[in-house]
């Protein structure tokens, strides 16, 4: 009975380990590469 009053809460902390992760996930594969090249003055090919 107590979940049914919860359940919406704890939708929603379900949701914000993927959000975060996802978060790092961009993080990692695109704005570091980015300020990589930006700091390090990389050409392209």
């Amino acid at each position: 009975m107590g979940r049914q009053d919860n359940s919406q809460l704890e939708s929603t902390e379900a949701l914000l380990p993927g959000f975060g992760l996802a978060f790092g996930t961009v993080l990692t594969m695109l704005v570091v590469p980015v300020l990589y090249a930006i700091f390090y003055k990389v050409e392209p090919d």
